[in-house]
């Protein structure tokens, strides 16, 4: 276990802080301006026009040392993970911790079909208790459902082209672990939407997913390695995920936004005219 902890917690909770201003800024607003004109006239006609430009272009487009940054940890867990099935070391690894972790048939847990869903569940159930997310319902769906087909379409693609066999012998599915991917993605979305709420809450949905995890290795159902891997997709799917959600908001017509015009009378002793602005 404490193998596990160590291997997993420092990789992912390394990038804790800097992934949280990442992520804000892949998320921000599309830019918006707002161009004011003013024009007056007096009894001798138009003598005066002025354009200006009020507020400032926000530059929402990430950089590529960005994105490399947000893989590093999902990158490396999935490094180990693939060495587990060549390194002759590794899977001698494997084999020990799985000798020294894994448990007898009659005396499994089968706690982790459940808790792998614990992480994404808080993701939408913490709004009942005040909490404020980052992103909006629609928004929380989309990147679900896209980190969701993403992890599903990773794990089941290696699972049939890697045939990994399972320590217990059962199938040739072993690599890499679909529930602890899938735990890992929840533990994501989690942290990244509620972290200004409390970084608690993504540590808690962490420690889920490591104990998910863990549970798989004492069922005999993967091997560490096999966990590493999960981990590692699962969080790269939720991350490029919230890369991909202002794409998604342009597709599906989220970030239109209404016109408004305002138009004011002017007068003084010497000049009378109009206020003209349009916001956009």
């Amino acid at each position: 276990m404490k193998l596990l902890l160590s291997a997993i917690s420092t990789l992912t909770f390394g990038l804790f802080c800097p992934s949280v201003k990442s992520q804000n800024s892949i998320s921000a607003q599309p830019p918006q301006a707002f161009q004011t004109r003013t024009v007056q006239s007096d009894s001798l006609g138009f003598i005066a026009m002025q354009e200006a430009l009020e507020g400032q272009l926000i530059d929402a487009s990430p950089s590529k040392s960005l994105y490399t940054r947000q893989l590093i940890a999902p990158t490396t867990l999935i490094s180990v993970g693939v060495l587990g099935l060549t390194n002759g070391w590794m899977r001698k690894m494997n084999r020990t911790i799985a000798e020294k972790v894994g448990s007898s048939s009659s005396s499994h847990i089968h706690i982790d079909d459940f808790t792998r869903f614990l992480p994404i569940t808080a993701v939408y159930a913490l709004p009942i208790v005040q909490l404020r997310p980052r992103h909006t319902l629609r928004e929380r769906l989309a990147v679900t459902l896209t980190a969701t087909a993403l992890t599903c379409a990773t794990v089941w693609s290696l699972k049939n082209a890697v045939h990994a066999e399972r320590p217990n012998l059962s199938d040739n599915h072993s690599f890499p672990s679909g529930h602890t991917a899938f735990a890992f993605m929840g533990a994501e979305i989690l942290r990244s939407e509620y972290w200004d709420a409390s970084p608690w809450i993504g540590i808690a949905g962490y420690a889920v997913a490591i104990g998910t995890g863990y549970l798989r290795m004492h069922n005999n159902a993967h091997y560490l390695t096999d966990i590493m891997a999960g981990a590692g997709i699962g969080i790269a799917a939720a991350r490029i995920a919230y890369w991909l959600l202002p794409w998604e908001r342009r597709l599906l017509g989220w970030d239109k936004h209404k016109a408004t015009t305002m138009i004011v009378p002017y007068a003084s002793l010497k000049s009378f005219g109009v206020s003209y602005s349009m916001s956009f």
